[in-house]
């Protein structure tokens, strides 16, 4: 029986953030606050797509505890 499973990945982007500051320091300090909008236009970064095997392996062991199985 087929069965529908959500697979746990991730994947890196690389892009830059335009801010507008009177130093390198307070440019940092504007993008890294956790109200400061992302990028556009990230690329994607080869290579860096995973499958979370962590994740995986925990709901081999212990099935349902991500609901990752339908």
């Amino acid at each position: 029986m087929k069965r529908t499973y959500r697979i746990p990945c991730g994947w890196e982007v690389y892009a830059h953030a335009e801010v507008e500051a009177e130093s390198w320091d307070e440019a940092i300090a504007k993008v890294q606050d956790d109200n400061f909008p992302l990028p556009t236009d990230p690329e994607y970064v080869d290579a860096s797509f995973e499958v979370d095997m962590e994740i995986i392996e925990e709901e081999r062991a212990n099935p349902n505890t991500f609901n990752l199985v339908d």
